[in-house]
């Protein structure tokens, strides 16, 4: 291209845009920052594509704030390059003419002073304008954000959006569903570039977890998958832990195999992540209840099992081994019990319920789960194979412990009740009837109430006995659950 200070070469890019911006001839000497920022600003240096300027909705109109302090042409060019690629032609189109008493008269001064030494000399007014100028930006760019998910996005269009800017601020709202189109397209255009290759794979990763809270496991499954089949450039961790979400997703599917192997990547990857550790436990556990048969509604014990499996090794296959549990439900914890540590065919087990539920559970259980609890305890301690180790003894458990035998039980389950003066007066009644050397625990340490229910929770008690009987116990473990050895009478 011929021009008076000679020839210009225009390298065209190798990809469609939305916006060309052409440089700006000025006969005043302007510091580079600021020229580049007249350059961004004024509108007639802009070639804009139609499908790009109808996207944003034109040019801001409004009176206040945008024309009170000439930035529309400002905010105009802020939506389009938000949205749309740029291409920036380094070749002077616009003159820049001034007439008396100009805007660029009145910011000479500043034009010709480099930023960092600049002073804004603005008043109060101008301020708040400029204050809610910026406001309305963002709140048109949240609109946009908002339009884009619901229209058509043919490729034609994608190829000239900024698509990895704007999928960004979708990963960063937690808009993972909209994100992925996005960077699908980019893939699709550039299938070597690792950077996207990573963005669209969390994109997957985030929105299974998202559709897996939403109750949808299967298309969580699926997400997940397709997240591991894009090979991202992920961390150890990282993979391990998108190998560890299929997992635990296929468990909650009941697909205890195909989660096993999915898991053991998890494991092969970060031995030592402690979430796959525990979800190991839990899995293999999960499969044991299956292959049993046993039909629980609710699980609030299998994330006490690592726990209970270190500290309750002692107690495995011992004879007349006595086990105490004040709260049984649907025998969840009762069956672990005879599968694991009760294996002695002497040990036996003595379970004291009511089964006719607590408080918090009618807010928390349906109603006829409820009513069926002593049904399915019955049947579930059935399928262990072991019912003649189970005394199933109903009642209040103030009533039932005081006729017990003292000082004839190994290991004491309190699990009866969420408040704390039940709570409290279980372990004293437990208390007399352990052994010295004796286990207790204490369930639902770190339980609170939901709220409309002005109770105290299971800690208030729990404390008050450490503090009375501190030099009695040794701490085993203090977690959700609290476990002590009776070392003294």
């Amino acid at each position: 291209m011929k021009r008076d200070k000679g020839d210009q070469v225009i390298n065209l890019p190798d990809q469609a845009v939305g916006v060309v911006r052409t440089a700006v001839h000025m006969e005043d000497e302007v510091h580079p920052y600021w020229k580049l920022a007249i350059e961004n600003s004024v509108p007639q240096n802009v070639c804009v594509r139609r499908e790009c300027h109808d996207f944003v909705e034109g040019f801001p109109e409004q009176r206040v704030p945008f024309n009170e302090v000439t930035c529309e042409d400002i905010s105009y060019q802020l939506f389009l390059t938000k949205f749309f690629k740029l291409l920036k032609i380094n070749l002077e189109t616009v003159e820049y003419i001034r007439y008396p008493g100009n805007m660029f008269d009145r910011q000479l001064k500043k034009f010709q002073t480099a930023p960092d030494q600049h002073q804004e000399d603005m008043t109060p007014e101008t301020r708040e304008l400029h204050i809610l100028r910026h406001k309305l930006e963002q709140d048109h760019i949240i609109y946009l954000l908002e339009k884009l998910k619901r229209i058509e996005k043919p490729p034609a269009f994608l190829s000239l959006m900024n698509w990895q800017q704007v999928g960004n601020d979708y990963m960063n709202q937690n808009q993972f569903q909209a994100a992925i189109p996005l960077f699908e397209y980019g893939l699709s255009v550039e299938p070597n570039n690792v950077t996207t290759r990573s963005l669209l794979a969390a994109a997957y990763n985030n929105q299974g977890s998202a559709v897996r809270t939403a109750g949808d496991l299967q298309q969580a499954t699926d997400y997940y998958q397709k997240a591991l089949e894009l090979n991202p450039a992920f961390s150890k961790t990282d993979l391990a832990k998108v190998n560890l979400n299929v997992s635990a997703t296929l468990r909650d599917q009941k697909r205890y195999e195909q989660a096993l192997i999915y898991l053991q990547k998890a494991l092969e990857l970060e031995p030592n992540l402690p979430e796959a550790i525990a979800e190991l436990t839990k899995l293999k556990y999960y499969a044991h209840v299956a292959q049993r048969g046993y039909q629980f509604t609710q699980d609030w014990f299998s994330i006490n099992i690592p726990v209970w499996q270190q500290h309750l090794v002692r107690f495995i296959n011992i004879p007349d081994l006595k086990v105490l549990e004040i709260g049984s439900w649907e025998g969840r914890s009762t069956c672990w019990l005879l599968d694991n540590i009760l294996t002695h065919s002497s040990a036996r087990i003595t379970c004291v319920d009511t089964f006719e539920g607590s408080v918090e559970h009618e807010v928390m259980c349906e109603e006829d789960a409820v009513k069926t609890i002593e049904q399915r305890f019955d049947e579930n301690i059935a399928k262990t194979g072991f019912p003649e180790k189970v005394r199933k003894m109903i009642g209040s458990s103030q009533t039932v412990l005081r006729s017990l035998i003292p000082n004839s039980y190994n290991l004491a389950y309190i699990d009866g009740s969420h408040v704390a003066c039940d709570v409290l007066e279980d372990a004293l009644l437990t208390w007399r009837l352990v052994k010295v050397g004796g286990v207790i625990i204490f369930d639902d340490y770190g339980f609170q109430f939901p709220e409309g229910i002005a109770e105290a929770p299971p800690k208030v008690a729990v404390d008050a006995f450490m503090t009375v009987f501190g030099k009695k116990v040794r701490l085993l473990h203090q977690g959700y659950q609290v476990l002590v050895e009776k070392i003294a009478e």
